[in-house]
């Protein structure tokens, strides 16, 4: 009987230290942080690209796998620029891709993309 209250003890010691082991790791990833133009770029895109988001929704007839697909391209947008070290410019750039590539033409202008090239080579202005 008294070896049960030892056992749960050396659990708990152990989940102890694997919490504050992935607490450690968590920490050391939230220094990744995207360069200053980059974040304040992507995050003025991620603005457009939920402000267009709402402007099609007002329409009955925007599909609504549009609608779907746009929010697919950004959604994990906040979690590259606070992880950069393990996402990038390029991973970003295909999650843009996805919905350009299949949404943006004649019908429909905005693009993901585009509006970024434009904002990096132009600067962010409010």
């Amino acid at each position: 009987m008294a070896a049960q209250p030892r056992l749960s003890v050396i659990w708990g010691l152990r989940r102890a230290a694997i919490g504050e082991l992935n607490r450690w790791a968590y920490r050391a990833h939230m220094n990744d942080l995207a360069p200053e133009k980059q974040m304040r770029v992507a995050l003025r895109v991620l603005f457009r690209a939920t402000t267009h988001c709402r402007n099609l929704a007002l329409s009955p007839a925007t599909p609504h796998k549009k609608i779907e697909d746009l929010m697919d391209a950004i959604n994990h947008l906040p979690e590259m620029l606070a992880r950069w070290e393990s996402f990038d410019e390029q991973t970003m750039l295909l999650h843009f891709a996805t919905y350009d590539d299949k949404w943006s033409g004649k019908d429909d202008a905005f693009s993901l993309k585009q509006t970024y090239a434009d904002l990096m080579k132009y600067g962010v202005t409010y």
